[in-house]
């Protein structure tokens, strides 16, 4: 068992003997009295604050070694709370100063402040003078003194040594930067600038490219010309590859209908201009290939259909999980009769289901019974009537293209 588990459960008996309302009074190896700590004492404050402490930051107080609790930033001081094992101050307050000029430097170049060779000449030196008479942080010993501080032992045993094979050697932050500050990017050439603000941004950021170019927005728009377009849905400044592509015609759609209704920005007017003339060559109508049941075709077509030849409402539900239609209307002779057929086994299947047929572009399979040998039954296919089902179905089909080719031109246009 290691010195911390043994603390930990010396603490836990301590913790368990407290319950019972007896008083204990400690009188064996003095070295363990800490963890007890039967009497009853007032938590020692511990004013040397660090704006980077936090609770469970070791610290050396008073003569003694132990952890800080519940901070007060607004006050800088925190409870104190001895370790439950004393000795080796020497060592922790070797390790604190060491912690604290590493998470202050650390600090520092984090938040883009110059960091002197002093500075880090400093640091390096309170390194090497700790590691001179104590051993490497990682050392066994010292790395289970280190963890101690639950607050910053961790950080600090991996920041200022790094493992180098089998051993720990010296981190580079001791010796040079480690966060270098970026050079501020400057150009008078607006496509170079572009493609900094697409690297470093992700975005055209007119912000960026006036920064680089010494220009206000307004000349580095006029300097970029064609090269970006300002989208009026998004109001963001997109490369033209970006916004003269996609979905171009709901895109003019949103520039002239914004163009409109906001005249007075010519970038509005400019983008709709610029999407005009990328749109793609429309189909006349009579050169487009219909087919009843196609899926991207809006299901009220195929109700407005349904209704034209059951001379009925109609109504069709597409079920995208099952790929199927249901097609439901009222019962009249076109539904009954007209599109209907009853095989030989007489269960008749009526005019909306093989409107559903002709949707799926399937054809029922119908079969009658008859007797066989040994007084068997036997199931053959209708012929007759999967025929018959079949002529109906192709008329449902061949009467959809002729019903959409006398729907108004108006309506085909936007088809």
């Amino acid at each position: 068992m290691d010195a911390r588990l043994l603390g930990h459960e010396l603490t836990g008996i301590s913790n368990y003997l407290k319950q019972f309302d007896h008083s204990f009074k400690y009188e064996g190896d003095q070295t363990l009295e800490g963890f007890f700590r039967f009497e009853q004492k007032t938590p020692l404050p511990f004013i040397g604050l660090k704006s980077y402490y936090q609770e469970g930051t070791l610290v050396v107080h008073m003569g003694s070694v132990g952890t800080i609790g519940s901070p007060d930033p607004e006050y800088k001081q925190a409870v104190f709370q001895p370790l439950g094992l004393q000795g080796n101050i020497r060592f922790y307050e070797s390790y604190t100063a060491l912690r604290d000029a590493y998470l202050e430097l650390s600090g520092k170049e984090v938040s883009g402040e110059t960091i002197t060779d002093v500075d880090r000449d400093s640091l390096n030196t309170t390194y090497e003078k700790f590691i001179a008479e104590y051993g490497l942080l990682n050392g066994p010993d010292n790395r289970r003194r280190i963890l101690e501080d639950t607050a910053f032992g961790v950080i600090t045993l991996s920041s200022l040594e790094r493992r180098d094979g089998e051993r720990f050697v010296k981190a580079d932050i001791l010796t040079h930067a480690i966060h270098h500050v970026k050079e501020r990017f400057i150009t008078d050439d607006p496509i170079e600038a572009l493609a900094h603000s697409l690297n470093d941004t992700g975005k055209v950021d007119v912000g960026f490219i006036s920064a680089a170019m010494g220009l206000e927005e307004n000349e580095v728009i006029g300097r970029l010309g064609n090269h970006v377009y300002l989208n009026p849905a998004s109001n963001e400044w997109e490369t033209a590859d970006q916004y003269l592509s996609g979905n171009v015609v709901e895109k003019l759609r949103q520039a002239e209908h914004l163009s409109n209704e906001f005249p007075e920005n010519p970038q509005y007017k400019r983008s709709a201009e610029a999407i005009l003339k990328v749109q793609p060559e429309r189909i006349p109508f009579e050169l487009l290939d219909f087919n009843l049941g196609e899926r991207w075709i809006p299901t009220s077509y195929y109700e407005r259909f349904a209704t034209a030849l059951f001379e009925q409402d109609a109504t069709i539900n597409y079920f995208a999980s099952l790929d199927a239609f249901k097609v439901s209307t009222g019962m009249n002779i076109k539904v009954s009769r007209e599109f209907a057929v009853t095989p030989k086994s007489g269960r008749t299947t009526y005019g909306y289901t093989l409107m559903e047929h002709a949707l799926e572009n399937t054809t029922p399979f119908f079969t009658y019974e008859v007797k066989g040998p040994n007084n068997t039954t036997i199931r053959l296919p209708d012929s007759e009537a999967i025929q018959l089902a079949h002529q109906k179905i192709e008329q449902i089909r061949s009467g959809f293209i002729n019903w959409l080719n006398e729907l108004p031109d108006t309506e085909k246009k936007s088809t």
